[in-house]
């Protein structure tokens, strides 16, 4: 304890005419409004509060600390700038006069609930229960809980927005920025307040507690405001005066009504888009956590027979809140692939603006168009578990509402099979069945504005490429599909093309767009054929794309070919085969296009 202050304490107990003398003054406060600007002393006197019965012992280790605390506390808000605190002095009419401090050794009985400590807007008194250690701590743990908190109640009321302090709808505000200070003083900005923390699930201005006491409701919004300060406050020791910046701003904006747009309007000074950033940006770091929220969700994609795993779960978002969900990743899917896997995460809503998509702590709604809220990872080392929050907040906060929408949830394995079933083509025998792996050799997808494609007539070409070869090297496989406008899922036919005939991109928008042209190789050693590689241009058939999006594509295909050439070219053109004229084969494929969306945008080529 300061020697000035424990001096202080024991002429105050020393003093019968104390008490009483503080009683008479209170009265004169009443009827003088308290608004000073400037903090000039960070002084307090204390009193007994003797209308109730209560016991009272100004020379009690209790009262000392509370000073103590008062004191450094004042001293800490006057550094960062806060304006004084609405409280009654002693006397009132001098403005060096001691802050006043109400006293009493038990619980401070408020709506029939006993408090550690209270502050009265209407006449400015601040009341604490001094036995109440739990609460007050000691001397070595001098700022935790209530004289903190209640004393920045009383510095709230000093600005000119005493609107957000006697509503409950605004609670969320007076009373959460008040714990975040108590916390913040405490030396534990990100400790947790004995009002538990909050379920992100419920709307930032009506959360409920871990604690499940709806009345530590209001309190539950500490951890925001902590975030606040780390993220725009500056320094630790200095970073809470955003919450002086704040309260000025809010003076200007009284005129919206509702607590989140007068919250929102004052925020705008601090980040230019207000809640609309900051509350996806505080989900994204402080609420990566189950623990944050009353109900996760448990995703769990079911594999089908194109090699993906999916699902997708219809879920209910309040406004100014998230939900959240556990997306397992299964091991494996139905056919085992040979690249890498990927995980695809996207959001379905008529409002997609409103929405914010977060996996982990990293935020996927801060571009526009299809790739807003879309998760996108690919690799051999995929997480098997993802923390997935959806999040609800309009550019007007203040109009958010409660809103639908679908998750969905997709696991893609990279493969491509080539397989015939061995049945008899042309008029030669197929001696085994080509059944082979390959991988995706390359592949192309997107936009084209080729000179050659525009001069044959297509203003707004798409293509898609892909190239493949046998994990062999003894079978590949090339189609190309180009087309004017969008590619959505479907069937394309095989074009027909003479076999000998080489179709370059202008001769096939000219003379084959929205078809497939096709060609495939099997290579000398190949069980099919004799000692030279024999090619097979494609003649009929379909290919199927069953997905399309900017990252992968899913489909299959059925060609039938026939013998066009063989290798070395040094032979005769029309020398006799050793293997089959004609060959129809089905390939299936999944493979992603995540090289080509990184470089152009591929959305204009998705069908709806």
């Amino acid at each position: 304890m300061r020697p000035r202050l424990k001096a202080r304490l024991a002429q105050l107990a020393a003093s019968g005419k104390h008490v009483a003398g503080l009683a008479a003054l209170t009265a004169i406060v009443l009827a003088t409004p308290i608004q000073a600007q400037i903090w000039q002393i960070t002084d307090w006197d204390p009193a007994c509060i003797a209308d109730n019965g209560a016991s009272c012992d100004l020379g009690d280790h209790g009262v000392a600390v509370v000073l103590e605390q008062l004191q450094d506390v004042s001293q800490k808000l006057k550094d960062m700038g806060f304006r004084s605190p609405h409280v009654q002095r002693s006397p009132p009419i001098d403005p060096n006069s001691p802050y006043i401090v109400h006293l009493q050794e038990e619980p401070i009985t408020i709506e029939g609930t006993g408090r550690a400590g209270n502050y009265s807007l209407s006449d400015g008194k601040l009341s604490i229960a001094y036995g109440l250690f739990f609460a007050l701590g000691t001397e070595t743990d001098q700022y935790m809980g209530t004289a903190a908190h209640e004393l920045f109640h009383a510095v709230q009321a000093s600005y000119g927005n005493r609107q957000l302090f006697v509503s409950r709808e605004s609670d969320w505000i007076s009373e959460g920025m008040a714990e975040a200070i108590a916390l913040a003083l405490a030396g534990a900005g990100t400790g947790i307040s004995s009002t538990g923390t909050p379920y992100l699930d419920y709307s930032l201005d009506n959360l409920a507690s871990v604690t499940g006491d709806p009345d530590d409701g209001k309190y539950a919004s500490y951890p925001f405001w902590l975030y606040l300060a780390k993220r725009y406050g500056g320094a630790p020791d200095s970073r809470y005066a955003i919450f002086h910046d704040f309260l000025v701003e809010a003076e200007n904006h009284l005129n919206l009504g509702r607590s989140v747009a007068i919250a929102d309007a004052a925020l705008r000074t601090i980040d230019p888009d207000g809640l609309y950033d900051i509350y996806p940006a505080f989900t994204a770091e402080v609420g990566n956590h189950p623990g944050f929220f009353e109900d996760v969700i448990e995703v769990k994609p079911v594999p089908d027979q194109s090699a993906t795993a999916s699902v997708e779960t219809e879920a209910t978002v309040r406004p100014l809140a998230a939900r959240a969900f556990s997306v397992d990743i299964p091991a494996s899917v139905a056919t085992e692939g040979n690249g890498s896997r990927a995980v695809e995460i996207r959001l379905e809503t008529e409002d997609p603006d409103a929405f914010h998509l977060i996996v982990g702590d990293k935020r996927y709604d801060e571009v526009s168009g299809a790739g807003r809220n879309v998760y996108f990872e690919t690799g051999e080392d995929l997480d098997s578990e993802l923390f997935v929050r959806v999040v609800n907040v309009s550019r007007d906060a203040a109009a958010s509402r409660e809103q639908n929408f679908k998750l969905v949830v997709t696991v893609y394995q990279e493969f491509v099979e080539m397989r015939s079933d061995g049945a008899q083509s042309g008029d030669a025998g197929i001696d085994a069945p080509l059944s082979i792996s390959a991988r995706a050799l390359g592949q192309f997808w997107g936009p084209m504005r080729l000179r050659l494609i525009l001069e044959a007539g297509l203003d707004d070409p798409c293509m898609f490429q892909l190239d493949m070869i046998a994990t062999d090297r003894r079978a590949s496989l090339g189609m190309m599909l180009l087309q004017n406008g969008p590619m959505p899922p479907g069937d394309y036919p095989i074009a027909g093309p003479e076999p000998r005939e080489t179709v370059g991109q202008q001769a096939h928008a000219q003379e084959y767009a929205g078809q497939v042209v096709a060609t495939f190789i099997l290579d000398e050693g190949h069980p099919l054929i004799g000692e030279y590689a024999m090619r097979y241009m494609g003649q009929a058939g379909v290919v199927t794309i069953e997905l399309i999006t900017p990252h992968w594509i899913v489909g299959h295909a059925r060609i039938a070919g026939t013998w066009t050439t063989t290798r070395p070219t040094t032979l005769p053109y029309d020398a006799p085969p050793a293997g089959p004229r004609d060959l129809e084969i089905e390939v299936a494929f999944s493979v992603p296009n995540a090289a080509v969306a990184s470089r152009v945008n591929v959305a204009s080529c998705i069908g709806t």
